[in-house]
């Protein structure tokens, strides 16, 4: 499909409204003038793009002002056993710093969701849908993406958000400067054009 027709934009490098640290809140997601990236480990990047995976899931549900609105699909690096200081894995964990300076991700990609707090009541029933979200239970090396219980609240650990439509670059490209807003969402300073290399 083409990409979005009405590209939300930011302000430009910058400018005081990517800088203000009033930014660094939820309500920012309801302002229609900026663009914001979903950060994405490989390989879950390309499958998310190929069409292989159709529900990326999360441990908190996607913001309902980002619930049909195009996200830049911002891909790094497949979990390394070897990555987090003093033993462990980075499975589950972030790639990125919470600022982050042009190039720390890459753009694969536009993609959009139009549901973003399905749940599953039970491992089983999270099981039987392993096609649309591709993370075995029987895999140890993917146990930090694998259904649990909340030990807070009892009930399900994670959240599906299921992909209405992507939209796949032609050529891959370096990320533009950004700041982390929640979690793996993050404010970009750059436009949908400029990131198509239309600006």
């Amino acid at each position: 499909p083409p990409p979005p027709s009405s590209s939300p934009s930011s302000s430009p490098p910058s400018s005081p409204a990517f800088s203000a640290s009033s930014l660094m809140n939820e309500g920012v997601f309801s302002n229609p003038d900026l663009l914001f990236g979903l950060e994405c480990k490989q390989p879950w990047a390309d499958l998310l793009l190929s069409g292989a995976k159709t529900i990326e899931t999360r441990t908190y549900a996607l913001p309902s002002h980002l619930v049909g609105r195009p996200l830049v699909l911002l891909a790094t690096p497949a979990d390394d056993a070897g990555s987090i200081p003093g033993g462990g894995t980075s499975a589950g964990k972030s790639g990125l710093s919470d600022e982050c300076p042009a190039g720390a991700a890459t753009v694969l990609g536009i993609i959009t969701f139009d549901e973003g707090d399905m749940q599953w009541e039970s491992r089983a029933d999270w099981e039987r849908d392993v096609a649309r979200h591709r993370v075995r239970g029987d895999d140890p090396a993917l146990a930090a993406y694998a259904w649990r219980r909340d030990p807070a609240t009892g009930g399900a650990a994670l959240r599906g958000w299921v992909v209405s439509e992507v939209f796949v670059l032609e050529t891959p490209t370096p990320g533009p400067r950004m700041r982390r807003i929640l979690r793996s969402l993050f404010l970009l300073d750059a436009t949908v054009g400029q990131l198509l290399g239309e600006e």
